[in-house]
């Protein structure tokens, strides 16, 4: 997966795994779950299919209920163990002539009591009482009865999440028109009515509700990344980061100020150095930049992506400004004679570090100009060599009908009197990839075909 999606956690699903962000749901939504569900589901699936809806709808309902009375339970036990006593009003409550409700009397008639709220109708607890910490990690006992449980899994589970991600997908689209707004309104109008089907009425929440308006609010406001929140939950995240040690009385709010000013001024320099005539503060700052993989929904990840939008769009061809003159790898170098031998006249063109075949011939020096990343049709493919990371490097590239699947190593050219200006792409491996959709359940929600063209060899 791009490093630039940031990293999901290793034990996704189970209670020590945690809980995701906002950023890392949009990332599983997207990518990994649509990729990964539909073949967990078919591993696993049982083939008891008829009665797998009536088992998992009575076990949601059953769970809900045994939740719902527990939390009854806590209540009526707090309730009892408080002991009773009357308000007295203060002077100027008295002045006011107001009136006071005692703990023992009922709520007002105006009021809606809760009973599945714990909380509703309670006095506040004292914010520094601390909670026992729960155990997260899962136990052999957890791990026996999810064994004795038999698979809930149904054969319509991934399609109806399907559904959803590619709503999300269409939504979270920089341009979108009233053609994809339409599409996306179905999908998740499908998804919701699915889901009262497949897991009961009670898994639905306001959420889902709210869901259903996200295409108008795109038609009011634009594409989802002109007002979307992402930029203040990672902000939230990065407050509740800040070691504050139960700092009260107008010290908790300095120490938010102090880390947030200190996290402020490290950008600055950042952004400073990374617009600096130094070519090594650049560097620097670059590889600090690189340092962190979780910086999505930042302003620094907002302004990347400000800045390769600017870049890429409208461009058919483009290489980096960043470049560095460099020595051509051996192993690399003769590759790239055997090409120009095999294009060139004979006899024209020969090895550094052979004698010339004839007087003609001219020797390939062994320099080239070697670049981050190229644009390609809107496109950027970057070097894996320069940029330190496989992941963003993997290119799929169409051969006379047949995809192939590789890693860019480098991204150079050569432009030398005998041979003129050449620029090359080269791949660490290159496999065709034997992937067919037509039988899969991927094959209805293929908005676009899996085509990308090559970089070419001349320009």
């Amino acid at each position: 997966m791009p490093a630039k999606l940031g990293r999901l956690p290793s034990l996704i699903g189970e209670p020590a795994g945690g809980s995701l962000t906002a950023d890392q749901w949009l990332v599983f939504a997207t990518v990994v779950a649509p990729i990964a569900i539909p073949q967990i589901w078919e591993d696993y699936m049982a083939n008891d299919h008829g009665f797998v809806l009536e088992r998992r709808i009575s076990a949601i309902a059953d769970a809900q209920a045994a939740k719902q009375a527990k939390a009854a339970e806590a209540a009526a036990a707090r309730r009892e163990a408080r002991p009773s006593r009357n308000r007295k009003p203060s002077a100027r409550a008295a002045a006011a002539a107001m009136d006071i409700d005692s703990d023992n009397e009922e709520l007002d008639a105006g009021a809606i009591e809760d009973k599945a709220d714990e909380e509703y109708g309670q006095p506040s607890r004292a914010s520094t009482r601390k909670r026992a910490r729960r155990n997260k990690d899962t136990t052999a006992d957890d791990e026996a009865a999810d064994a004795a449980t038999p698979s809930n899994l149904h054969p319509q589970d991934p399609t109806n999440f399907l559904k959803l991600c590619q709503a999300v997908r269409i939504l979270i689209s920089r341009r979108i028109t009233e053609e994809d707004l339409q599409t996306a309104d179905k999908l998740l109008r499908e998804y919701c009515q699915e889901l009262v089907k497949l897991y009961g009425p009670s898994v639905i929440r306001p959420n889902h509700h709210y869901a259903c308006h996200t295409p108008d609010s795109v038609r009011d406001y634009g594409p989802l990344h002109e007002f979307w929140t992402f930029l203040f939950e990672r902000l939230n995240k990065v407050l509740k980061s800040y070691k504050t040690s139960n700092h009260a009385g107008g010290e908790l709010e300095t120490s938010f100020f102090r880390e947030f000013h200190r996290t402020v001024q490290e950008s600055r320099l950042l952004a400073q150095s990374s617009n600096s005539q130094d070519e090594d503060l650049r560097l620097m700052a670059a590889a600090m930049y690189k340092a962190s993989a979780d910086d999505r929904g930042t302003v620094q990840a907002l302004a990347q992506e400000l800045d390769e939008a600017q870049e890429t769009g409208g461009v058919t061809f483009k290489l980096s400004d960043r470049a560095e003159a460099a020595a051509i790898p051996t192993s690399l170098y003769f590759e790239v004679l055997r090409h120009f031998q095999e294009r060139l006249a004979p006899g024209v063109i020969h090895s550094h570090i052979a004698l010339p075949p004839s007087p003609q011939s001219q020797p390939l020096l062994c320099r080239a100009t070697f670049f981050d990343h190229v644009i390609i049709d809107r496109n950027q493919f970057a070097a894996s060599r320069r940029s330190g990371s496989a992941a963003d490097s993997l290119v799929a590239v169409d051969v006379n009908g047949v995809l192939h699947v590789g890693e860019l190593v480098d991204i150079f050219a050569i432009n030398q009197l005998v041979t003129g200006l050449h620029r090359f792409g080269h791949m660490r491996w290159m496999v065709p990839s034997q992937i067919s959709l037509s039988n899969t359940i991927w094959n209805s929600f293929i908005s676009s075909s899996l085509a990308a063209r090559p970089i070419s060899s001349t320009q």
